[in-house]
């Protein structure tokens, strides 16, 4: 009998690569509107400036996905990887349960999950961390599952309610924001792209660690 050929699709590598070549490439945009004085005022690249952004925060989080889900499918497959037979076994029976497949667990939730199982050491996420990966995902859920909403852009109705307003001051709002509000207009920039691939980056290398693997995504 011939020997059996498979692929195997790894996306986590290729969806934190994009999310990276997209915030550079908003970054690029606002150093020529600072340098140039007036790139963005072009409708198609504010447009296009402002998707690479989208894109970029909807990457960095669809990363984290990919990440763990592929760590508990290899282990379910058996795939051969950096992880010890019995830790891999172990896995295995988690992911033949079902468990990290269903929408009861968020997505970090999974990666406290894969630790707990194997018994490595828990994620040691500061204050700080733990907010700014709760903060990404609200950013990601907001741009995935939008919903319009009328808001007055008067000052005193902008003091009272402002939508995402947390995430101000955890990096470099839009240059020239369509509206007054925060988001999306202010919120839309190369520093939240830039923000959400370290915020990302930096929760999966820490993950990583813990786990004791080489992080896939480094190649």
């Amino acid at each position: 009998m011939a020997n059996t050929i498979v692929e195997r699709a790894q996306f986590s590598y290729f969806y934190l690569n994009s999310a990276k070549s997209f915030a550079a490439r908003a970054s690029d945009f606002e150093e020529r509107e600072r340098s140039e004085g007036g790139v963005l005022d072009i409708p198609l690249n504010r447009t296009e400036h402002e998707s690479l952004v989208v894109s970029s925060v909807l990457l960095s989080v669809a990363f984290l996905e990919a990440l763990i889900n592929e760590i508990f499918a290899d282990a379910g497959d058996r795939v051969v990887g950096e992880l010890e037979s019995d830790e891999t076994e172990q896995l295995k029976r988690f992911w033949d349960l079902g468990v990290p497949k269903t929408a009861k667990y968020s997505v970090v939730e999974k990666f406290k999950l894969c630790l707990a199982v194997l018994r490595k050491p828990e994620l040691d996420l500061g204050r700080k961390h733990q907010q700014d990966i709760k903060h990404l995902i609200n950013l990601r859920n907001a741009l995935m599952h939008f919903e319009p909403v009328s808001q007055a852009i008067n000052d005193d109705a902008c003091k009272k309610k402002d939508t995402l307003s947390e995430l101000k001051g955890l990096f470099a709002e839009h240059p020239k924001p369509r509206g007054k509000k925060f988001f999306p207009s202010k919120c839309l920039s190369a520093g939240c792209a830039l923000w959400a691939v370290k915020v990302a980056g930096d929760f999966a290398d820490e993950f990583c660690q813990k786990l004791g693997i080489h992080p896939p995504y480094d190649r």
